[in-house]
């Protein structure tokens, strides 16, 4: 963040500095006078290699026409003029949100007409594989930019260029490449359009969004029989300010059986083997199936065994153990 200038005051043998922000903010310290800063951790996203969209990293969605593609390290969602064409382009791995710190989009995004018939372009934090069903982003439509955040199965609440409460109160975009940042928390979501505050929604008597958990997205919807638009990004990353670090989780499981540890995206640190019996499969899932972390053959070691994993997972954590075996889960 920017600072944009600072306010000292002295008072007989007090002294104090007030540093300010570009969004409003004030630096804080604290009760032992050291000046409390974060770091940005990247959770999901990054640029784009060389020419290929990798499906380890992305997953694209494309109907009636629509094309996503890499070249030379930009990512272009295209349409055709037919209704219903979709170039859609999420990250497969969602960016954790931990309640003690705030996460953040920031993606380069360049379109090459800011004015299309029956076109939407959506880009931003959510969640949805055709459109937005859950989310903060910036959208533009019918040549008009506008800030949004939605809850799944409630209408979008979108504010428009004319009417931002931020620093500005309108912005025309064009056909270059800007730079478009949107911090959120429960509470609060701010939109940042080259470093500069566009716009904030601050959460009264309901929620700004409802899943916390947000992948990065660039989304190309024709509504219609519209205009082929091509919306192009650089990069698009989520990120959390400051390192999560909390005090884990730990569950004994015995005998046979399957284990629900979580739902929702953690961190698995350790796994302890205490009889060594039959076989462990751990699932990043809510259930038994799905993407398997690890499968160990408990009954091959000779020791009891800790495993250290150190890995994050995305939809839950689940265990399938066999036999009269005896483990600890470390996770959080």
């Amino acid at each position: 963040m920017g600072l944009i200038g600072s306010v000292a005051r002295n008072m007989a043998d007090f002294k104090s500095t007030i540093i300010t922000d570009v969004y409003g903010g004030a630096a804080e310290c604290t009760p032992t006078d050291q000046l409390k800063v974060s770091t940005s951790y990247r959770l999901a996203g990054g640029v784009f290699n060389d020419s290929v969209l990798d499906s380890n990293f992305y997953t694209p969605s494309t109907a009636a026409g629509g094309t996503a593609s890499v070249t030379n390290g930009v990512l272009t969602c295209a349409v055709t003029t037919a209704s219903g064409s979709t170039s859609c382009v999420s990250t497969v791995r969602p960016g954790r949100y931990i309640g003690s710190n705030a996460n953040y989009y920031r993606g380069n995004v360049r379109l090459d007409v800011v004015n299309g018939t029956n076109n939407a372009v959506y880009w931003g934090a959510v969640n949805g594989t055709t459109a937005p069903t859950n989310g903060n982003y910036f959208k533009l439509a019918g040549g008009v930019l506008y800030v949004c955040h939605k809850v799944t199965g409630v209408a979008e609440v979108a504010v428009a260029s004319g009417s931002f409460n931020g620093k500005l109160a309108s912005y025309t975009l064009d056909t270059n490449c800007h730079t478009f940042e949107i911090y959120y928390t429960v509470r609060r979501v701010q939109f940042v359009i080259d470093n500069v505050l566009i716009h904030t929604f601050m959460a009264t008597t309901t929620s700004l969004y409802g899943e916390m958990h947000l992948r990065a997205a660039l989304m190309n919807v024709n509504t219609g029989v519209g205009s082929a638009v091509s919306a192009c990004c650089m990069t698009m990353t989520i990120a959390r300010l400051g390192e999560a670090r909390s005090a884990p989780k730990y569950q004994a499981v015995s005998g046979a059986a399957t284990t629900l540890l979580k739902t929702g995206p953690g961190t698995l640190h350790t796994l302890i083997i205490g009889i060594r019996k039959g076989v462990a499969t751990i699932y990043d899932n809510t259930a038994a199936s799905g993407t398997a972390i690890a499968t160990i053959d408990m009954g091959s070691l000779t020791v009891p065994t800790d495993f250290q994993f150190g890995c994050d997972f995305t939809n839950g954590l689940t265990i399938i153990t066999t036999s009269t075996s005896n483990v600890t889960v470390i996770y959080e």
